[in-house]
């Protein structure tokens, strides 16, 4: 399953949910404030709601690391690693 994240300033999502084009492709939905989470099955048409979702919806699409931030810490800002002592033989 594809998944998608739609955004947007109210909770109206009819457009996206009642489009004949889309409707059909639709295997999961979850929506929570302001969010639109699609689930499309991945099929001979996927590549083809892909496109016709980016091209129709696209301004309110979003990068699902938008809701999740990556939270791992960075070497040398979060943290200082510990050298390796050398042994001298």
């Amino acid at each position: 399953m594809k998944n998608f994240l739609f955004k947007r300033e109210s909770n109206d999502f009819t457009d996206i949910l009642s489009d004949k084009n889309i409707k059909k492709e639709i295997k999961g939905e979850i929506t929570f404030l302001n969010h639109l989470i699609l689930g499309i099955a991945q099929n001979k048409n996927t590549d083809k709601v892909t496109s016709y979702l980016m091209l129709k919806y696209g301004e309110d699409m979003m990068d699902f690391n938008h809701l999740i931030p990556d939270r791992t810490p960075v070497p040398l800002v979060d943290y200082v690693p510990e050298r390796k002592k050398r042994t001298v033989h």
